[in-house]
């Protein structure tokens, strides 16, 4: 299983995520599945994914090109909210599985990921939003302050998601 949880608390944002993206009986791999992107003073974007690891790393290949390009239309810097971020991160996700729709759909496989996206903009309250494969997204609230994102895979060897933890702890944004 992947996991990863973000939640919001009184002084700000927690992000955690699982390293592992395939185990075997004797074969078990790790890639990050958090990227954390911190401008001091300006803004602090966090980004945990689940499921197809080729989606995850395109979106995120996505964004660090938008990030390097002067002409992009949008890019995490961009957004004015962060809404509108988690908006992009869907559109990216989109656009990734429509890529391969026809040879996931013929190969019986789905190119779908889930993300967690959070972080802060100066002057603005820390935020978290879960964007489904399908795009759209939901946002954490007072009620309901954390998310969690999971793809459920075998159990192997007893061991469970968080048995190898990732976390990052970024400043304020402003």
């Amino acid at each position: 299983m992947t996991y990863c949880l973000a939640v919001k608390v009184n002084r700000g944002l927690v992000f955690a995520s699982d390293s592992r993206t395939n185990a075997g009986v004797d074969y078990v791999a790790t890639y990050s599945k958090m990227r954390r992107y911190c401008w001091p003073g300006e803004r602090v974007c966090v980004l945990l994914t689940s499921g197809s690891l080729a989606t995850s790393q395109a979106v995120m290949n996505a964004i660090n090109r938008d990030l390097q390009d002067p002409d992009a239309a949008f890019n995490l810097r961009s957004g004015k909210q962060l809404y509108e971020v988690a908006q992009y991160i869907g559109k990216l996700s989109q656009e990734e599985q429509q890529r391969h729709a026809k040879a996931m759909e013929k190969s019986g496989s789905s190119a779908e990921s889930n993300f967690i996206f959070g972080g802060q903009i100066a002057g603005q309250p820390p935020e978290i939003f879960h964007v489904y494969p399908q795009g759209n997204f939901i946002s954490a609230s007072d009620d309901t302050p954390n998310t969690v994102s999971e793809k459920r895979g075998a159990l192997r060897h007893g061991v469970t998601g968080f048995n190898y933890p990732k976390q990052y702890i970024c400043g304020p944004a402003g």
